[in-house]
């Protein structure tokens, strides 16, 4: 009895262990001066986020670091990424490879950018084996906790899918395949219709510029020379 029940034990560790590979894992990163009103939000969102189906990194002093907190002795080994934290700017999308340095440092499968926006704290999720942003911005202090965790974790299941694509399933995979796959992107803006076209409406103008003035200047007569007539001399008999 006692072996079968050992051999039960031993089946249900690397279970265990497959389980907990197939959760997501996100970092909680805060781009720009972590201010108190930003590390009080990243600091919530990470305790609501830690109690579901989701993980986070391990080692407290690496989720401190990425939230802007110092380093209390300065010997923790978390310098380098406490400066890619601070490189980062204003615009998150000019950021692509820091993010995916510091997504390779923490073993995420995506990252939570917590920034300011209008003095207020919003949200969004960075695919790290997408280089990209997921569309959608949460607003922190508006959202409820139901929504901040449906928001997060759809696109942390999306990252952790896209990862475990193999090479040539991810190039064989448009970004339009599906819903979950497709929606880390970030669109280029379209230009207005005019900017696009205004070759063709130039060409078009000058082509009934000229049109106009030959039609008009036919009507008036113009400057070509008149057409040959027939006219009769002294002497012709008329027909």
């Amino acid at each position: 009895m006692l072996r079968i029940l050992l051999a039960a034990l031993a089946l249900c560790v690397p279970l265990r262990a497959a389980a907990a590979a197939e959760v997501p894992k996100i970092a909680i990163v805060i781009a720009g001066d972590p201010d108190e009103t930003l590390q009080a939000s990243a600091r919530e969102l990470e305790e609501e986020l830690t109690k579901s189906d989701l993980r986070v990194p391990s080692d407290p002093a690496l989720r401190a670091a990425l939230q802007g907190y110092p380093s209390e002795e300065n010997t923790d080994g978390l310098d380098g990424l406490r400066a890619y934290r601070r490189a980062l700017g204003l615009d998150p999308r000019k950021d692509t490879e820091t993010f995916v340095r510091i997504g390779h440092i923490s073993g995420a499968h995506a990252l939570v950018v917590v920034r300011k926006k209008k003095a207020k704290p919003i949200a969004e999720v960075f695919d790290v084996g997408a280089e990209r942003f997921y569309e959608g911005v949460l607003h922190l202090t508006d959202a409820t906790k139901a929504e901040r965790h449906k928001f997060v974790h759809k696109r942390a299941e999306a990252a952790l899918r896209r990862s475990e694509l193999t090479e040539s399933e991810q190039a064989a995979t448009p970004p339009t395949a599906s819903s979950d796959l497709a929606a880390p992107v970030d669109k280029p803006k379209k230009k207005p219709w005019i900017k696009k076209n205004w070759p063709y409406i130039l060409a078009g103008a000058l082509l009934a510029g000229t049109v106009t003035y030959f039609i008009v200047d036919s009507q008036r007569g113009g400057n070509s020379p008149s057409p040959p007539v027939l006219r009769f001399r002294p002497g012709d008999s008329e027909p």
